[in-house]
């Protein structure tokens, strides 16, 4: 994180692989439950809210978007592993008060699998830079 705050971002794509195990992103993924454990929007929003802070309170001027890229694999008995992933984008508002108003968070959905990500999925994010 040291390294992120000292680059007076304006905007920054973040990947983030999940274990299995629980966090704040999603329950624990046990081997062979369908279906995957859903991915916690509130639990996620508060993490991206986080982290943007973070950047902004160490760097001259504030973290304007935040795109998070979470990804996660499910482990089935027989069929191998599957690799889930989500996308989150924090886009500062400038409205003072409370961490949560200051951003307009846009969430194209939850987990997808991984091949199946289409153009209009990244068009959305792009639609909120502007």
């Amino acid at each position: 994180m040291s390294y992120l705050t000292n680059m007076n971002l304006e905007s920054l794509d973040l990947w983030l692989h999940l274990p299995g195990y629980a966090t704040l992103f999603a329950p624990k993924c046990e081997i062979n439950k369908t279906p995957y454990p859903e991915l916690d929007m509130e639990g996620s929003k508060q993490v991206g809210i986080a982290i943007a802070e973070r950047i902004t309170s160490a760097q001259s001027r504030p973290l304007q978007t935040l795109t998070l890229h979470i990804s996660r694999s499910h482990e089935m008995d027989r069929q191998g592993s599957y690799d889930y992933e989500a996308m989150m984008q924090f886009t500062r508002n400038n409205v003072g008060g409370l961490s949560e108003m200051k951003y307009e968070v846009t969430t194209a959905h939850g987990w997808i699998t991984a091949t199946y990500w289409r153009t209009e999925d990244f068009i959305i994010f792009e639609k909120s830079k502007k």
